[in-house]
């Protein structure tokens, strides 16, 4: 699953890269749409270590996997803005094969890796779909991460573009960028313990009140710390609504 998750990416990077040269806007979205599937996969990944681990290593294993996604909030920028000018006659080509190398590398670590095969859960009647989506617990959970995932997305896109309209450089953006993408994923290594102690609903509202305070800020002013300020208050935001109904889907199934 995970490979055909990376080749996806990898084949997104490349359409979307050849919709740059040929000046083609369907296959630049359907780039992107496969990039957008990659990315489902890959939200799935700390899931998948934490199974893996047990028990007993499963917050140590969650925490690697997050720490990679510290490593991207400065590492992608970055090589983006590398592959901006590799060639000069399309600008940005270079950002989307540099993308497809990174996909394809994880392609190559995912054929290496060994899984153990899950152990089969206790005999115990399952309950009907039906059922399961019918608790008010699971309801909020979906509800929640959903729309904590794309308020972040929306914000997140319209960002560069409304700084580029307001004057600033490319360069200008990047640093932004990071900062949010450092504070979706920095706070992921006490969001548990938060979790643990005050409870899904009460991180998720939190997460949700962060996310108000992001618009507030972004609609004070079009200044660089305005910028910066709003879209590390929308990382943080994203990641207390989007862990904590993580935390509260959890608690609405059995194994």
């Amino acid at each position: 699953g995970f490979m055909i998750g990376a080749s996806l990416g990898a084949a997104g990077s490349l359409i979307a890269a050849f919709g740059l040269v040929t000046h083609s806007f369907a296959a630049f979205v359907l780039g992107h749409l496969l990039i957008g599937g990659f990315q489902g996969f890959a939200n799935y990944f700390r899931f998948a270590a934490a199974e893996v681990a047990g028990p007993q290593h499963a917050s140590r294993a969650i925490s690697w996997v997050v720490a990679g996604g510290v490593v991207a909030a400065f590492a992608g920028p970055q090589i983006g803005l590398w592959g901006r000018d590799w060639l000069p006659q399309h600008v940005f080509l270079g950002s989307y094969l540099a993308q497809a190398l990174l996909s394809a590398a994880v392609m190559l670590l995912m054929s290496m890796l060994q899984v153990p095969k899950p152990a089969t859960a206790a005999a115990e009647p399952a309950r009907p779909l039906r059922e399961i989506a019918a608790q008010p617990a699971l309801r909020a959970a979906i509800v929640g991460a959903a729309v904590g995932y794309a308020v972040m997305i929306m914000a997140m896109t319209a960002t560069p573009l409304a700084m580029l309209g307001c004057g600033f450089g490319t360069g200008d953006v990047k640093p932004v960028i990071q900062w949010h993408v450092f504070g979706m994923f920095v706070p992921s290594f006490f969001t548990g313990n938060l979790v643990a102690r005050f409870g899904p609903l009460r991180v998720m509202q939190a997460g949700f009140v962060l996310l108000i305070g992001h618009v507030a800020v972004a609609a004070s002013g079009i200044a660089y710390l305005h910028f910066v300020s709003a879209l590390v208050l929308l990382g943080v935001g994203w990641n207390f609504a989007f862990v904590g109904g993580t935390a509260l889907l959890t608690q609405s199934y059995r194994p």
